[in-house]
């Protein structure tokens, strides 16, 4: 009850963008049924600026504002933090990443063999390149995070 899988023709995987108001209406019915008043997704760079992964940021940040507008309603409004984006010198330092300041929430993980195990679940996704992600990448270690405050839609 606590896992939703699409199998939306507008949501499909892929080197594309989202609908925002397809997103965001997903969004808006999980945070609902569930009573979610925390979630956790990418900035708007998506980590890697894949179109998914920003047009995810980009719905979350719009069903976040349409909550906010409705407060007092029917639709639970929920906190909401963004995963930074870091530059490509921060990203592939591993550990040594995290000597530059960064500030925010932060989740961290000591153990990249973690990262590896998780992946390992999703044979598709355990690839060479994953793997070395997993090792060298300052993201395998720590994530940081800024609580977005979206305008009212």
């Amino acid at each position: 009850d606590d896992l939703l899988i699409l199998d939306e023709a507008q949501l499909q995987d892929g080197f594309r963008s989202w609908p925002v108001e397809v997103v965001s209406a997903h969004v808006l019915d999980f945070v609902q049924r569930r009573k979610i008043d925390i979630v956790v997704t990418f900035d708007q760079g998506g980590v890697s600026g894949h179109p998914n992964h920003v047009s995810t940021s980009i719905g979350v940040c719009h069903a976040q504002g349409v909550a906010a507008a409705d407060a007092g309603g029917k639709t639970t409004c929920f906190r909401l933090f963004l995963l930074q984006t870091l530059g490509l010198p921060l990203k592939y330092l591993g550990p040594l990443g995290l000597l530059p300041t960064t500030t925010g929430p932060c989740c961290s993980c000591w153990n990249p063999l973690a990262c590896i195990r998780a992946l390992a679940v999703h044979w598709s996704q355990l690839v060479w390149y994953r793997v070395l992600f997993a090792l060298f990448s300052r993201y395998a270690y720590a994530n940081f995070y800024d609580e977005y405050h979206s305008p009212r839609v």
